[in-house]
């Protein structure tokens, strides 16, 4: 591991890492538009709408209940792995997924209350509810995150990219079958679960092929022992959570309200056009993930020069990146809906540009976010993100019942702002207070 890092600065590894994550993203960027497409015209708005509300409330269980272990393997093994301590690191791992396990089928037994209550608002039939409930259960038990986090520790990146990129293939492959036997919210429901399973599958597989864990010698109070070897542990683990928790809350809970609000076919037009909106913040994700892990190296070093000098060189190119995604919607997103949906979903359009918006200053502020984490700022990063999900929801309840899906929209876009603007100020407090003074 040492090996690979040397003769390598923090921000080429970072570019590294994040052009690895970028080939896998970008194959399933080029191939979503394509099964989108299938799905969106195949189902229609009405039917596309109920496929969008069973994904978002899936995604957002999968969410609210993950740990983000990967998150907690890079903060608490990084250190260890430096130092060649590989049975601590192995520990870890197996805590971590024996975490992820827990949780997992702690969220199925909350998704069927969920989706019992919901059922009748989305006007779902008592067979669309179960089938809900099971397709949620697969996103549940397919868990990763751990394997994500054993890949990027052992900078891995490249592997985990191959593993990602079985998502879009499976779903495109899936996306087929189903057009052909009929297009039907089922068969792309049941196409999206078999991709999910054959990811988890990808990425454990290289887990124990890359970076074989060790089980021999270890015990079971070894691994239970885990929390007591890391100070904080439980309290980064959980704050953690529930930053994820409330940062997936601002994707899908709009979704969730305007399904709620207005019904599925309002649902389809949000989804698609969030969809696309989000599609251009691939740069966006991968190079925060590949930040994070560099700067929680940076971090285990004690380098906070070096830190500050990742944050601002990162910050310039995202800046740049935020205006390139917002041209490239204003530009390109009313003909991307007509190729994808059809003339149907060309009224979601100004939603679209809001959201391609939105999108922009979440790229502008990519570099915060994983700074405060490796920094260990949990804390802070929840007040940020609870200060903008009360905003979302206010806003929500003022401006979906009058302007439907561009309040929606309009929403996501000052919950961006406040999130970006408030992590910026305190990303450059925390960073200034940890600099050493002056000689």
């Amino acid at each position: 591991m040492r090996d690979r890092l040397k003769g390598e600065t923090p921000l080429l590894r970072t570019f590294r890492n994040t052009g690895w994550l970028l080939i896998s993203k970008i194959l399933g960027a080029v191939l979503s538009l394509i099964y989108l497409a299938m799905a969106a015209r195949g189902l229609h708005a009405a039917g596309f709408g109920e496929f969008a509300l069973i994904l978002g409330l899936a995604q957002g269980m999968a969410a609210l209940v993950g740990f983000q272990s990967w998150r907690i393997v890079l903060r608490w093994g990084t250190e260890p792995l430096l130092a060649g301590r590989t049975a601590q690191v192995s520990a870890l791992l197996w805590f971590c997924g024996i975490l992820d396990l827990i949780a997992a089928i702690a969220g199925c037994a909350i998704t069927v209350v969920l989706v019992r209550f919901l059922a009748p608002h989305f006007g779902w039939s008592r067979g669309t509810a179960d089938h809900a409930i099971l397709f949620a259960f697969v996103l549940l038990l397919t868990v990763r995150s751990t394997a994500v986090g054993a890949l990027r520790l052992h900078d891995r990146f490249r592997d985990g990219a191959l593993a990602d990129t079985a998502t879009p293939v499976f779903r495109m492959i899936g996306a087929f079958v189903a057009v052909f036997a009929g297009a039907s919210v089922d068969g792309f429901l049941c196409a999206w679960a078999v991709a999910e399973i054959a990811t988890a599958a990808a990425y454990w597989g290289l887990v124990w092929y890359r970076v074989r864990p060790v089980t021999a010698g270890l015990r079971p109070t070894d691994i239970a022992g885990v929390p007591r070897a890391y100070d904080g542990f439980w309290r980064f683990a959980l704050f953690t959570n529930l930053n994820s928790s409330l940062s997936s809350a601002s994707q899908q809970v709009a979704l969730l309200a305007v399904g709620y609000s207005a019904g599925a076919v309002s649902a389809g037009y949000f989804r698609l056009a969030h969809q696309l909106g989000q599609a251009l913040l691939i740069l966006a994700e991968m190079l925060s993930r590949s930040l994070y892990a560099e700067m929680a190296r940076v971090s285990a070093s004690r380098s906070q020069g070096a830190m500050t000098t990742l944050l601002d060189r990162t910050n310039k190119a995202a800046l740049l990146g935020g205006i390139a995604v917002f041209a490239v919607v204003a530009i390109l997103g009313q003909p991307a809906l007509y190729l994808i949906g059809g003339a149907a979903y060309l009224p979601a359009y100004p939603a679209l540009v809001i959201l391609g918006a939105a999108a922009a200053v979440q790229l502008v502020g990519v570099s915060f976010e994983p700074a405060l984490m490796a920094l260990g700022r949990t804390g802070t990063l929840l007040v940020v993100r609870a200060a903008a999900l009360l905003c979302l929801g206010g806003l929500l309840a003022l401006l979906l019942p009058r302007i439907g899906i561009i309040g929606a929209a309009l929403a996501m876009l000052v919950d961006a702002i406040v999130a970006v603007a408030l992590l910026r100020v305190f990303t450059r407090r925390t960073t200034a207070m940890a600099e050493p003074p002056s000689p």
